[in-house]
C-alpha cells in the first residue's frame, strides 16, 4: 500500500503540474488574441515572415507548437489508462485501513478517474449486492465520494472546455 499511495501521489502531483501549465497557456493565448495582438502581428510576419521566433509565436498566442493540446492530451491519456485499469477503483475501495483508503482515494488521479466512464464496470452493482456488510458500505462511500466530487467541482462546469470534456465523458 505504501508504494501505491507513493505511486498514485507522484502520478497526480504531475498530472495537477501539467493541468495547471495547459490552462494557464489556453488563458495567456486567449488573452492575447482578445487584446488583437494576434493580427498585427501577423501583419507584420507579411511583411518579413522569416523573423519568426518561439517566443514571438506564444507571445502573440499562437499554439504552433501545440503545448495547450499536448499538455491536455498527456493528461487525458493517463487518466483514461488509469481509470482502465480492471476495477482500479474497487480495488483501492477495498483497502483495509480506513485512513489509507481515504488517503488514496484522495488523491486527485484517482478523483479524475472516478469521472471517468472507463472506471465503471459491473463492480459497482456487485459490491451493493455483496452479502457482506462492509462490501455495501464500501459501494456506498464510492456514490458519497462521486457526489463530493461532482459537488466540489460544479463550478468548473461553467467553464466550456471543461463542460465539453467532461459531460461528455459523463454522458456517453
Amino acid at each position: 500500500p505504501l508504494r501505491v499511495a507513493y505511486s498514485l501521489h507522484v502520478t497526480s502531483g504531475l498530472l495537477d503540474v501539467l493541468g495547471e501549465l495547459s490552462r494557464r497557456a489556453e488563458q495567456r493565448m486567449n488573452h492575447m488574441n482578445n487584446d488583437g495582438l494576434r493580427v498585427s502581428w501577423i501583419r507584420s510576419q507579411k511583411k518579413n515572415p522569416k523573423n519568426r521566433s518561439r517566443r514571438q509565436l506564444m507571445r502573440q498566442g499562437n499554439d504552433d507548437f501545440g503545448l495547450t493540446g499536448n499538455m491536455a492530451s498527456i493528461v487525458d491519456m493517463i487518466e483514461v489508462s488509469f481509470a482502465s485499469t480492471h476495477n482500479v477503483i474497487k480495488t483501492l475501495l477495498s483497502i483495509d485501513d480506513d485512513d489509507e483508503r481515504e488517503n488514496v482515494l484522495d488523491f486527485s488521479i484517482v478523483r479524475r478517474a472516478m469521472l471517468r466512464k472507463e472506471s465503471l464496470g459491473t463492480w459497482l452493482s456487485e459490491m451493493l449486492q455483496d452479502d457482506r456488510r462492509g462490501v455495501r458500505q464500501r459501494a456506498i462511500d464510492y456514490l458519497i465520494i462521486m457526489s463530493e466530487i461532482l459537488e466540489r467541482e460544479k463550478d468548473l462546469f461553467h467553464d466550456s472546455r471543461y463542460t465539453t470534456s467532461t459531460e461528455s465523458r459523463l454522458n456517453e
